[in-house]
């Protein structure tokens, strides 16, 4: 049967506040440690620092934004890469809870309130790899790639295996 492909998770840290991106870098790697599983994670002090980033043909599989910052704010990041459809999904960072109701959107996934705590950091890391692992992929001997959210069931018999998908097509292997 083919190999799992190889995966990292991109995560990208966008806080004016240096305290609070040091907190969530410090225990994102903490989690990322314990859970064996492989990453890279940028901390940004500016939105203009992640958008240059973006333009640039960076992508992330999840950013945590602040709602509030000088120039660009976690809500304009937001609606842009909602019109690039964009994939990353956000996690949200705010002192001020009122503006929580603004920051709902298609890949948003949550909130972290300031001061923030690691327990609710895991759930919303919990929650992300929940949502998340519809988009890994599996490659076939065959060089075919196929996401995992696709796959039905696959059947092993003898030296084959057979990948059935949700479109109906099957792969043997």
């Amino acid at each position: 049967m083919g190999k799992y492909t190889a995966w990292k998770m991109k995560a990208a840290i966008c806080d004016d506040t240096v305290e609070d991106a040091e907190f969530m870098e410090k225990h994102i790697k903490e989690y990322f440690m314990k859970k064996s599983i492989p990453y890279e994670c940028n901390v940004y002090q500016s939105s203009k620092a992640l958008w240059y980033e973006i333009e640039d043909g960076q992508a992330f599989d999840l950013l945590f934004l602040d709602i509030e910052m000088p120039g660009r704010s976690g809500l304009a990041i937001r609606d842009e890469l909602e019109k690039k459809s964009a994939e990353s999904l956000i996690i949200f960072v705010t002192g001020h809870s009122e503006a929580v109701w603004e920051a709902f959107g298609r890949n948003v996934i949550g909130f972290f309130e300031k001061p923030m705590d690691y327990e609710r950091l895991c759930l919303l890391m919990k929650k992300f790899f929940d949502l998340y692992s519809i988009y890994e992929t599996v490659a076939l001997d065959d060089n075919t790639s196929l996401q995992v959210g696709d796959i039905v069931w696959i059947r092993v018999q003898d030296i084959y295996s057979q990948v059935h998908l949700a479109s109906g097509a099957d792969y043997t292997v």
